[in-house]
């Protein structure tokens, strides 16, 4: 019985000379987005029988000693940081006095970002992997991820750097700003036409989203029904995706303005009157029922058979995996319109060039269901191990 090792994740590191912990397994699968590797790792796996396969590799000489910084940490002034590699599972904020800190380290491995004062020259500073290095203003607090500008907020803010979204909307909020001499810049800001040029001095911003004047904000995804109109009116910003079900048509006569700052799911049928009052970045447009695969969704030979008896038809929209059960066969596929795929379809040999007439745009993957099966019944013969985790630090 061979023993066989798999591990999936979203990133992986493997940096540390610890190849005893694959020493057991008779051969492995590492499957990442990316991976940073020292190049003496690299070279023991492959002579372990393991297959490394990612988005990206990056395969460095590791000098020094390996040390792991909590996620999200600053580098500050004082900070001892002499002959080591800093590894960080998330973003790493370098402060302006913390630059110093990282004179004697050998390098900087970050997940996520690593953020650095504008005025530091990057050849001056140790090497830096990561998936991305951005700059901030000098003298400007780092704050990771969204920020709401409340009046409550304001006066514990310092300048500020925002790494995901400023919403502001709240006017005493922007005076007490003012008059405070504050600035806030932001990746992505969040506001109206009239704030923006009336409080200039205190945003700026590397992109930003202007919501019309009157409108109810809504910053998620939504199935527009007759309780969004109960709830926000009948003019909505929707920052997110919208999604309108064909026994829902009616409830269009309620607003006067839908702006989607996402993708519009429509009904064909209802198309031209979503175009009167509303409009999107992008329009899906359907026929039937959507039906949207986000994670892993498995069409049976049962499932099939109801919406037929139903006269239900599907336009089937794949971000995730779609999987057609075996017993599936060609003219069960009568109540399916379309298929769009950007994820994973599963299909047997036999029924793959029915399943491709019904696809309408794909750029993902198409498997052989076979092979799945295959190797799914090879586990219960082998001693298999399988790992699922977001980060893997060795």
């Amino acid at each position: 019985m061979s023993k066989k090792l798999s591990i999936n994740c979203g990133s992986a590191i493997l940096i540390r000379d610890n190849k005893e912990i694959f020493e057991g397994y008779d051969e492995g699968h590492i499957n990442a987005g990316s991976i940073l590797i020292s190049t003496k790792m690299q070279k023991e796996l492959n002579n372990m029988n393991f297959s490394i396969n990612a988005g990206n590799i990056t395969a460095i000489n590791v000098d020094g000693n390996v040390y792991e910084i909590e996620k999200d940490a600053h580098i500050v002034e004082g900070m001892n940081f002499e002959n080591c590699f800093i590894i960080s599972k998330g973003n790493l904020i370098i402060e302006s006095r913390g630059v110093s800190s990282l004179a004697t380290a050998t390098g900087i491995y970050a997940s996520d970002t690593v953020y650095v004062p504008d005025f530091v020259n990057l050849s001056s500073v140790c090497k830096i992997y990561s998936n991305s290095i951005k700059t901030y203003p000098e003298g400007f607090n780092v704050k990771l991820g969204d920020l709401i500008l409340t009046e409550d907020a304001v006066f514990a803010l310092k300048n500020t750097y925002v790494t995901g979204l400023l919403t502001a909307f709240d006017e005493n909020a922007l005076k007490h700003a003012l008059d405070m001499n504050l600035k806030l810049k932001s990746v992505n800001l969040l506001t109206t036409t009239d704030i923006l040029n009336k409080y200039s001095g205190v945003l700026s911003y590397e992109n930003y989203t202007l919501v019309k004047e009157n409108h109810e904000l809504i910053k998620e995804d939504i199935i527009l029904d007759d309780s969004v109109y109960a709830i926000y009116g009948d003019k909505i910003y929707v920052i997110g995706d919208l999604k309108l079900n064909p026994k829902d048509i009616e409830c269009l006569n309620d607003f006067t303005s839908i702006i989607v700052k996402g993708c519009a799911k429509i009904p064909f049928s209802s198309f031209k009157h979503f175009k009167q009052i509303g409009n999107a970045d992008e329009v899906f447009l359907y026929k039937g029922e959507l039906l949207d695969v986000d994670g892993c969704q498995t069409i049976s030979k049962a499932f099939l058979n109801a919406a037929k008896l139903s006269g239900i038809t599907y336009t089937i929209n794949v971000d995730g995996i779609l999987v057609f059960d075996e017993d599936v066969l060609d003219q069960d596929l009568e109540c399916i319109h379309a298929i769009y795929y950007d994820g994973v379809i599963e299909v047997s040999d036999d029924l793959k060039p029915s399943v491709m007439i019904k696809i309408k745009k794909g750029d993902g993957v198409i498997r052989n269901l076979k092979d799945k099966l295959n190797h799914d019944r090879n586990k219960d013969s082998d001693d298999f191990v399988k790992i699922n985790i977001g980060n893997f630090v060795l």
